[in-house]
């Protein structure tokens, strides 16, 4: 009976022990952000030297990962798709160049639609729908008339989530259309979800005819959700709409917000990256004076630059801040039904840009480090406490 007692008192201190481990393992996505600070731990590191000797990233432009962990990356300038397995492990490439069915000519934007893949092909503006081992399904044209695509995402029921801008190149003050749409599994639109006018360019004729990049704009920035619902911000007024492919609107929650002012040193870091040729023909860093002419900043940024869901649904809405462009050191974690959580810091390695989405317990993005060369890195979100 001793030896029962003794035994029972050493399984309840291992118990004691193990009992918080296994809750820290299972902790949800919304405790982890209730602590204000999250780290992005790579698990999947894919690059270069993960390919065969013959084989590199030439201008790596999407990405895709789908439900077994494998990634699905399209190469814009190599006109083909690389795959991998789970653990990164170079599995072969889809496609090749041409314009036939399973051949591409600049693919840039990939996304999972249920059981298939989506391509835009940016130079003959089309969409692509891909079996998983590379089969032809169908193609469709985007009609130039109706705008230039910006994002695309799949749906869980095959259907395609498509933004859209339309320009107006000759009328230099009006600003250009937003449109966010339902397309079916034929790839035709069939629904629209939101439409606004934003101002991202300003198309001027004098000197020369071209665009110029507008910056801190007030912009619609979406993502969907694990279920198939899309989340679409309006960076203006910090309003967040949650609709339903097929009903439309389902509700909507705004924040409040201490705009950030626009300074010097954000106007000098948005000129900084410009290059131009002068009229001598030398190549010169900064931009010109035409495009600071027609480059206007407002007095404030709006209220956030970049929108995520995560795994869990949970909306990430990632804020500005001061004396930095579309730094995403911080965000608003919001629950799924748009309860605001916490405002948390990502510490350490911060991958966060346009190529992110969803995957895994976390998130996938296409990096460029220092060296010019690309890295595609499956991250997963853990605690960021010390």
């Amino acid at each position: 009976m001793k030896k029962t007692r003794t035994a029972w008192i050493l399984i309840g201190v291992v118990l004691a022990w193990w009992v918080p481990f296994l809750e820290g393992e299972s902790q949800s996505l919304e405790d982890l952000y209730k602590t204000g600070k999250i780290r992005l731990v790579p698990e999947v590191r894919i690059a270069d030297e993960n390919l065969p000797d013959d084989v590199y990233f030439q201008m790596p432009s999407g990405l895709a990962v789908d439900g077994q962990g494998r990634f699905f990356i399209v190469d814009y300038n190599a006109h083909h798709i690389k795959t991998f397995d789970s653990k990164g492990t170079f599995s072969g490439t889809l496609g090749r160049q041409g314009q036939g069915p399973g051949e591409f000519e600049g693919p840039y934007r990939i996304c999972l639609a249920g059981d298939s893949l989506i391509i835009y092909e940016l130079s003959a503006r089309r969409l692509i729908r891909l079996r998983f081992d590379g089969t032809h399904e169908k193609s469709a044209p985007l009609e130039f008339t109706e705008g230039s695509l910006r994002s695309l995402r799949g749906l869980p029921d095959g259907r395609l989530v498509v933004e859209r801008e339309k320009s107006y190149f000759w009328q230099e003050d009006r600003p250009q259309d937003c449109r966010i749409d339902i397309f079916s599994k034929e790839l035709r639109p069939v629904n629209k979800l939101e439409e606004a006018p934003i101002r991202r360019n300003s198309y001027i004729t004098k000197p020369v005819r071209t665009n110029v990049p507008q910056p801190f704009y007030n912009d619609v920035i979406w993502d969907t959700t694990p279920e198939g619902k899309v989340v679409v911000g309006l960076s203006g007024t910090y309003e967040i709409c949650l609709y339903d492919p097929d009903n439309g609107k389902i509700k909507s929650f705004s924040h409040d917000f201490e705009p950030v002012k626009v300074t010097k040193k954000d106007k000098d870091s948005w000129f900084a990256g410009m290059t131009y040729s002068s009229s001598d023909g030398q190549r010169k860093e900064g931009a010109a004076d035409f495009v600071v002419k027609n480059t206007n900043f407002p007095r404030t940024k709006p209220a956030f630059h970049s929108l995520l869901v995560d795994p869990e649904g949970n909306i990430l809405v990632f804020t500005h801040s001061e004396d930095k462009v579309n730094d995403t050191t911080y965000f608003d974690a919001f629950d799924p039904d748009g309860r605001f959580i916490n405002r948390v810091e990502i510490v350490g390695e911060n991958p966060i840009n346009y190529t992110t989405i969803r995957a895994g317990n976390g998130f996938a993005s296409i990096i460029t480090g220092e060296d010019q060369l690309y890295r595609i890195i499956l991250y997963k979100i853990a605690s960021g406490s010390d």
